[in-house]
């Protein structure tokens, strides 16, 4: 795997995992927001997620998040060099944004960052939870971001979910047989190809849909006052 491309508050999946373009329908006048849970970027944007959540909500305005596979299938050496960067990134975004990290991952004499797991959580989340507008599926994303931040738990692990489950008041066994079947595992690789349809290659990324036409709104990190007023003037 090429090591990804993280700077200036957008990291970005290489150009050889994108799938071959086709013509997208899209559903009108919705928010979407693209991010991967293992992306430090959208740990850092992840209040302001939350509080695009509750303005869309408040607005009649429909909202999605698809995740991105930001690196899918880890394979990254663990060496002194990648953890060094990730020592980098994850202070700068400490500063940046004020989100708190733990840093006891970095001592591991191994670790794959591979991302495709968290992903796939968020997808099986997705598949199980009521239709509300998302509003559950921002807290189990937000919440796998947390666990894997500050706690450094590994998302790889089907046990890693059970805290969040219970959370939020899904069935555990349930989400774990559906977490691990080759079924949820099709439907996130078609999810990241979903977000190569749209466009996208860096996380975090807001795209509007608009009278069956999609637009970026932004990508990379951003406020929440920023995001509102790019969608209200489109």
């Amino acid at each position: 795997m090429s090591q990804l491309n993280c700077q200036d508050g957008i990291c970005e999946v290489p150009e050889s995992q994108e799938p071959v373009t086709k013509v997208v329908k899209l559903q009108n006048k919705k928010i979407i927001y693209v991010g991967d849970p293992m992306c430090s970027w959208c740990y850092g944007i992840a209040p302001v997620v939350a509080g695009l959540q509750e303005y869309c909500d408040a607005n009649a305005l429909g909202f999605e998040i698809v995740v991105g596979g930001l690196r899918s299938g880890g394979g990254d050496q663990w060496n002194s060099q990648f953890k060094d960067f990730l020592r980098h990134e994850w202070q700068k975004i400490e500063e940046t944004t004020g989100q708190p990290f733990a840093f006891k991952l970095l001592d591991l004499e191994y670790f794959n960052y591979d991302t495709e797991p968290s992903c796939r959580a968020v997808v099986t989340a997705k598949s199980l939870l009521p239709d509300d507008n998302q509003k559950l599926l921002t807290q189990f994303f937000a919440a796998v971001q947390q666990k894997f931040y500050l706690e450094n738990e590994d998302p790889k692990e089907t046990i890693f979910y059970q805290g969040i489950c219970e959370m939020l008041q899904l069935d555990f066994k349930q989400f774990k047989e559906h977490f691990e079947s080759a079924e949820m595992k099709q439907k996130t690789i078609e999810e990241f190809h979903y977000r190569s349809l749209l466009g996208v290659r860096g996380f975090p990324s807001f795209v509007m849909i608009k009278d069956h036409e999609a637009a970026l709104l932004t990508s990379g990190y951003t406020s929440l006052q920023s995001l509102i007023r790019k969608i209200e003037t489109r």
